[in-house]
């Protein structure tokens, strides 16, 4: 088969099936009682990865090529725009090259290879994945959530190597690297706020008052080795303070540990620096401060020691969200402080 496909308008729901998961949701019209009863098994799973595997003898029987372009995305929760990819699959070798999604007057690049091998008794696809997030607004991109609000400009890079035949396979098996960046903007003052425990300015933030707090840069660089994401540096810079994030997400048990903390760039008596810890299921995960370290950590200490990222990242920065921005200078300074 070889042509191209256009859609008006798609719902990401409905391809769900592409990536293993179970397509449609609970109000998709004209469902049998079996496709509603698998629907509601995977919306009320604790699972947030898709463990249903590629069938792969059916792939070998496909020649196909095909370039697509969807126009209007609906989705649930899903900031995208538009897609077009093209998609060739030859002896069961899929290759996705020219992946193009609009997001507001940003865009997700990228292509992915997956080719078939055979370990043993057992077949699977070796996945080689690239893509690239070019200046996509961030306002846009969280409109269509309701976790955080924000603005700012977002870039980075996502590397994967693995094997598996599905998704859960893929990513619990992969090898890889994330680099994101945002610039410029603001995020919602209750996030930064209570990673430093601002009891005052927190109680504010959660009635609106204030609504907003800027943003700097925001750099979340993480790395990926068998299956488990590992911070490397995930930090937010403001005008006031750094906030940190050390920890990993073990995508095999879907499970994260990690520790948020803020560090003060100039002392404030109102500035009680307790970390806070994120653990549990990624579906649901637990936010809590180390009450215990509160009483031991005294204010004065507050701004010591702060971190900056390093330089190997200033390239992808550059590529993702440009050269003049806070992210850049961020890391030039930590260059210079490092000589």
């Amino acid at each position: 088969m070889s042509g191209s496909v256009l859609s008006h308008k798609v719902d990401l729901e409905d391809v769900a099936g592409f990536i293993g998961s179970q397509p449609g949701r609970d109000n998709t019209p004209g469902q049998t009682a079996a496709q509603q009863q698998a629907v509601a098994k995977a919306e009320a799973s604790t699972q947030l990865i898709s463990n249903l595997p590629m069938d792969i003898p059916k792939i070998h029987s496909a020649d196909f090529h095909m370039t697509y372009r969807g126009e209007t995305i609906i989705g649930k929760s899903v900031p995208f725009d538009s897609l077009a990819a093209r998609i060739d699959i030859e002896e069961a070798h899929i290759q996705v090259t020219d992946l193009r999604v609009g997001i507001g007057r940003g865009r997700l690049l990228g292509q992915i290879d997956m080719t078939p091998m055979t370990e043993g008794s057992a077949e699977n696809f070796r996945t080689v994945a690239v893509l690239r997030v070019q200046n996509i607004d961030v306002g846009h991109m969280l409109s269509k959530t309701d976790l955080i609000r924000g603005t700012g400009t977002l870039g980075g890079q996502i590397n994967l190597q693995s094997k598996g035949k599905s998704l859960a396979e893929i990513l619990t098996r992969g090898d890889g690297h994330v680099a994101l960046f945002m610039s410029g903007g603001n995020v919602s003052s209750v996030v930064i706020d209570l990673s430093g425990l601002h009891l005052g300015e927190a109680v504010l933030s959660a009635l609106g008052i204030p609504d907003r707090m800027p943003v700097n840069c925001l750099i979340a660089d993480m790395s990926l080795a068998n299956g488990v994401l590992q911070s490397q540096t995930v930090l937010l810079d403001t005008d006031t303070n750094r906030v940190t994030l050390d920890g990993s997400i073990d995508l095999r048990s879907e499970m994260i540990n990690a520790r948020l903390r803020t560090q003060a760039k100039h002392f404030t008596i109102a500035t009680l620096a307790a970390p806070f810890t994120v653990t549990g299921r990624l579906k649901s995960p637990n936010v809590a401060p180390e009450i215990a370290e509160l009483g031991a950590r005294s204010a004065g200490a507050v701004g010591l020691g702060l971190l900056f990222p390093p330089a190997a990242l200033l390239a992808t920065i550059q590529l993702g969200i440009g050269d003049d921005n806070a992210c850049v200078t961020l890391v030039k300074h930590g260059q210079a402080r490092a000589k």
